[in-house]
């Protein structure tokens, strides 16, 4: 007997600790370049559009650029929950004195915050890392708060393709805010 594929499961421990693709950079009200906050992304290709939050939202006060339908699908199920979000425009800060104005979803919250993880043991386990200017250093902060998420509709804008991998752990991934 040979089970159907819809009902085999694998699951798969390794005891490894995952890092999620983050960086910290300024956010701004392009109407209004001086109304700014210092945010953190978490780039997610699981997810094929880009958010921000609405805390985000009203503390850059940012306006509505159009609302739009769309179908949310966590992890784990499968139906889709229908809910009407605004879009509104977004400046994000980049290296060099660069920018990008990004069109992204107002929701209430993306995720829960993120357990940190000490980045400066990590850069002293793998070489691979050693001197690298990271994007994201959470310091002694426990959790992390993410303020946008940038799906798929918008990762390669912000993603260099540039890539620093080793033997062993973590595979760091240049991105234009750092």
């Amino acid at each position: 007997y040979q089970p159907k594929p819809s009902n085999m499961w694998t699951y798969t421990y390794t005891g490894k600790q995952v890092l999620l693709q983050t960086a910290q950079t300024t956010a701004f009200n392009p109407d209004c370049p001086t109304m700014s906050a210092r945010v953190r992304i978490v780039m997610d290709t699981g997810s094929q559009m880009s958010y921000v939050t609405d805390a985000v939202r009203q503390q850059l006060a940012l306006t509505s650029a159009g609302e739009r339908s769309i179908s949310i699908m966590t992890f784990g199920t499968n139906r889709a929950n229908e809910r009407s979000c605004e879009c509104v425009r977004v400046g994000l800060t980049l290296r060099g004195d660069q920018f990008l104005i990004f069109k992204l979803f107002s929701v209430p919250m993306i995720c829960e915050p993120l357990t940190s993880l000490p980045l400066s043991d990590c850069q002293k386990t793998y070489s691979h890392l050693t001197g690298l200017e990271l994007a994201d250093d959470s310091g002694d902060s426990q959790t992390l708060q993410v303020d946008i998420l940038i799906g798929c509709d918008h990762y390669w804008d912000l993603i260099t393709g540039r890539l620093q991998r080793g033997t062993a752990g973590p595979v760091a991934i240049e991105t234009k805010p750092g």
